[in-house]
């Protein structure tokens, strides 16, 4: 709800945390991949 959110945003912590998210969302990147075949096992 939005007295939640507001709360949330108006958090000391969260704030020094999304200091470090934006940063990290300014210098991420995407990588195209593409499918590949299924082995046998999981790590195949």
């Amino acid at each position: 709800n939005l007295d939640a959110f507001v709360s949330m945003i108006k958090n000391c912590d969260y704030r020094k945390a999304m200091e470090h998210r934006q940063i990290a969302v300014k210098t991420s990147r995407l990588i195209r991949t593409g499918p590949l075949e299924l082995g046998a096992n999981f790590a195949d």
